[in-house]
């Protein structure tokens, strides 16, 4: 037994012997003589073998270090910090549109019907493929995103922004007209109009749009239009102009005696057609009524002011103001256009006068009562083109509301509503907080959709829950037929349906449990704090919604002195103007 031990020992040994020396020959054949040059390539081996070995840990939620979006470097920071920033940059894209020698104005890129998609920003910031981290350095190439990519229209709302711009750019041509100049009667030359032409406009703005956060100009495509009456057409009606001229006319008034001069009745003339469209003399009636607008401070007087102080939309006091009197215009035009155009009546016109009322001003208040409350927010639905809805938990328990149950474009409020959904569905046991979706986790998903506001975790949460369905889940919790996921344009909601949906976040009866904790913990998370918790004394839980011109917030707020909730749904205004209201509605729930 002994001897066969050490025979298979001696074996072994020789066996290693020749391993190693087969080995240390292939080695010293490949690599170098010479130990430098050997240490050299172990030393390149190590270090190419650490750097892909740190390329493959690179965190798959962060932005690469040279990744950069419009310009601005993200190395480093988080998908929702980068979905985050991106929403601000949109927010703040300002379009500034000139047509040809004419008009300037700027408007939000939202105005023109226009939404980012977030997500797939963050995602050219964060995204690195499995197989280029094998490739030494990969993680330092920079990465150059354009938001121009991500930037989406509704076609409806583009549409009407663009006759909008029409409306405010267009510019009509201006006719000849005649005038006094150094004693002669001259023309004054034409000048062409502009229209926009709003398909042009459309295609322009949609291959242009960067949502990079600042002001494009952009020169509005137009048409040129032409005036209908040139100077040449003045030679016809020269002389007849030139008669008109020399008819003398005065104005009196109590006395006072206004002659006037031939370069004011040459102001109220002009060029205009017949039916046969030939040019003919014609009189100027806006002209003329400044003329006699300015005549009238002199002779005329100005009403008074009738003061009425309203507490609680209702009327306390009222101070009467005194009647005045105006020149009667349209009297006067009629005489003397007659007599210059066709050379009849008398030469002197006395003045005839029509009284006119008394201005009213209005001293509005508020007490610090329901009444008062309500009175505020019902002035101020209307003012503003808003909706309100508000509900004291507690407390006095007031509440108030004024056109809360218009139905409007929900913007972002609405998913408030798919965070119901995808509770309910969790409670089932079909959905999971770590179930794959959107190349993230549920979890961020839900942080994408509450916190950074972005779109597309919401949007597949509807395809998978189905918009006939979620209205039926809906209006079993007592929403009304204002809240519709399946409107042909967007979705809509009601202020009063958003009210009722807090309440129930806010006491439990909707959502509840970690669930009720975890979303009023994003509701708390997100950076868009310019609206009610920007005008707050509280603590505020809220949602923000902002689309095309829309700008709403809902939130439960925890004030020093009580708890509330409120929503306000506007259009056409701002968050300041939210945070403002805010300000007015604590002063009186809470002097």
């Amino acid at each position: 037994m002994s001897t066969e031990t050490n025979t298979d020992s001696l074996n072994a040994d020789r066996f290693h012997r020749r391993f190693h020396a087969k080995a240390k020959h292939h080695y010293y054949r490949v690599m170098p003589n010479k130990k430098h040059h050997r240490i050299l390539i172990w030393a390149v081996f190590f270090t190419i073998t650490g750097i892909i070995a740190a390329q493959l840990l690179y965190p798959p939620d962060r932005a690469l270090p040279f990744a950069y979006i419009d310009g601005e470097r993200v190395a480093w920071q988080q998908e929702n910090e980068v979905m985050t920033r991106a929403e601000e940059r949109f927010q703040a894209t300002r379009l500034k549109l000139t047509i040809e020698s004419g008009k300037t104005k700027e408007y939000t890129l939202a105005a023109a019907g226009a939404h980012i998609e977030a997500d797939q920003i963050a995602k050219s910031a964060t995204h690195y493929p499995f197989w280029q981290r094998y490739i030494p350095l990969s993680v330092l190439m920079p990465r150059q995103y354009n938001s121009h990519d991500s930037v989406h229209f509704t076609s409806s709302v583009m549409e009407k922004f663009a006759a909008k711009v029409a409306d405010d750019l267009n510019y009509t041509p201006q006719d000849a007209r005649l005038q006094i100049k150094d004693g002669k009667l001259e023309a004054h030359s034409e000048k062409s109009g502009r229209t926009v032409d709003n398909k042009a406009l459309v295609k322009h703005i949609k291959g242009t749009a960067v949502a990079d956060g600042k002001t494009a100009s952009i020169t509005v495509p137009s048409r040129s239009v032409a005036p209908k009456t040139t100077a040449d057409s003045l030679k016809d009606v020269r002389s007849q102009a030139e008669r008109a001229l020399a008819i003398p006319l005065t104005l009196t008034s109590e006395g006072k005696i206004f002659t006037l001069s031939p370069s004011e009745r040459a102001s109220w003339l002009l060029l205009g057609e017949d039916e046969d469209a030939k040019t003919v003399l014609r009189f100027d009636a806006e002209a003329f009524n400044k003329y006699l607008a300015k005549l009238d401070e002199e002779v005329g007087v100005p009403a008074g002011q009738t003061r009425i102080t309203l507490v609680d939309g209702r009327e306390t006091a009222r101070q009467a103001g005194a009647s005045g009197r105006t020149i009667d215009t349209a009297a006067v035009r009629a005489v003397v256009q007659a007599h210059v155009l066709e050379g009849t009546g008398e030469s002197t016109v006395e003045l005839p006068f029509h009284p006119t009322s008394p201005q009213i001003l209005y001293n509005e208040s508020y007490t610090a009562t329901q009444e008062g409350l309500r009175a505020y927010v019902n002035d101020t639905a209307n003012r503003y083109n808003a909706a309100i809805a508000i509900q004291q938990v507690g407390g006095n328990g007031w509440s108030a509301d004024a056109r809360a149950d218009v139905s409007m474009p929900s913007a972002s409020t609405y998913k408030l509503y798919i965070a119901k959904m995808l509770f309910d569905k969790m409670n089932r046991g079909e959905i999971s907080w770590n179930d794959r979706m959107q190349g993230t986790t549920v979890s961020g998903c839900f942080d994408r959709m509450v916190i950074a506001s972005t779109n597309a975790c919401a949007e597949e949460w509807i395809r998978q829950f189905g918009r006939t369905n979620i209205n039926n889940t809906l209006y079993g919790l007592g929403m009304s037929g204002g809240t519709t996921f399946t409107h042909p344009v967007a979705t809509h909601t009601t202020a009063r349906d958003l009210r009722t949906f807090l309440l129930g976040v806010n006491d439990g009866s909707i959502v509840n449990g970690a669930q009720r904790d975890r979303l009023l913990t994003a509701l708390s998370s997100h950076s868009f704090r310019q609206g009610i918790p920007a005008g707050s004394k509280g603590t505020v839980q809220d949602k923000v919604g902002f689309l095309w011109d829309y700008t709403h917030d809902a939130a439960i707020v925890r004030h020093p002195r009580g708890t509330y909730v409120m929503v306000v749904m506007t259009k056409g205004q701002s968050y300041a103007r939210i945070a403002a209201i805010t300000r007015e509605v604590e002063k009186i729930m809470y002097p």
